[in-house]
């Protein structure tokens, strides 16, 4: 058994939430709050986009 990684949020410059998915093809994949739909970014614009809410971490 794995160790499970720490489910941790970000912050859009809009202050919307997302909470990361996963990575498909060079993008971070994720889920937006109040949005039914995963939703893609390519990670160099996501790492330039999107603020760690460091407070926000935890375990699942």
């Amino acid at each position: 058994m794995t160790p499970q990684k720490p489910k941790c949020r970000f912050r859009d410059s809009h202050g919307h939430i997302v909470t990361p998915m996963g990575m498909s093809a060079g993008c971070v994949v994720f889920m937006r709050e109040g949005y039914p739909h995963p939703c893609q970014q390519p990670l160099e614009k996501f790492k330039a986009e999107y603020v760690e809410v460091t407070d926000d971490c935890r375990t699942e």
